[in-house]
């Protein structure tokens, strides 16, 4: 039964899903844990099996959910990938996930981040994005602290090919770590990845070193 709903979705779709670059996205059911897909789980129960259990990071979801649901993919298919923006890409795979959301939708998994989001927090926090407003860092990404005290961002490097690390300073609380972190992911997605060594006024921090590690593919910020 719960396959024939989603299966419904699907053909109420078609026509969006048709119209994205001549059809260049592939819709399928089950999903697989890939990067550049975006997956909708569809049922009232858990996330799905097929997906591994649970993502690494969780927003506004339980921690307890892990399987016995169906998943929708909306991945790119080679039409769209010409597109050659990831950005833009995952624009356009968001947009069909929040036509697809309705009271039967758990969650929103992008692979991207390894991810998993809430329904009600992807439709309002990716919303926002949708509607020019800030890119939501955690959710499309997340940010992990290690045992030195280095925020990091995680998945930014799938859309922009850097992630960033905000070095620990005596200054500034891990709060301030990560809103620093949002900011310039922020920046990232809207102007594309930084192409060399500097120094920037942030908003609220003041001048901040923008350092490149290309070795690790983290752009470092610190005061």
């Amino acid at each position: 039964m719960l396959e024939g709903h989603v299966q419904s979705v699907l053909n109420s779709q078609r026509r969006i899903l048709d119209a994205a670059q001549g059809g260049g996205w592939f819709a399928r059911l089950p999903g697989s844990r890939t990067d550049g897909d975006l997956h909708v789980a569809i049922g009232n129960n858990r996330f799905a099996p097929e997906l591994g259990g649970l993502a690494e990071h969780r927003f506004d979801i339980d921690a307890g959910v892990a399987g016995e649901c169906l998943s929708l993919t909306i991945s790119a298919g080679p039409d769209a990938r010409a597109w050659g923006d990831p950005v833009e890409l995952l624009r356009a795979q968001c947009l069909l996930a929040m036509d697809l959301l309705n009271a039967d939708t758990l969650a929103v998994l992008w692979a991207g981040a390894d991810s998993m989001m809430g329904a009600d927090y992807f439709r309002r926090m990716v919303g926002i994005w949708l509607d020019g407003g800030a890119f939501p860092a955690l959710g499309l990404a997340a940010l992990v602290k290690d045992e030195s005290g280095v925020v990091r961002s995680v998945g930014l490097d799938v859309l922009v090919g850097q992630d960033v690390a905000v070095l620990p300073d005596e200054g500034m609380s891990p709060a301030d770590q990560a809103r620093l972190a949002m900011r310039v992911m922020g920046f990232l997605v809207r102007e594309g990845p930084v192409q060399q060594d500097q120094s920037v006024e942030v908003d609220g921090f003041g001048a901040i070193n923008v350092q490149i590690d290309r070795r690790e593919g983290f752009i470092n910020l610190y005061r």
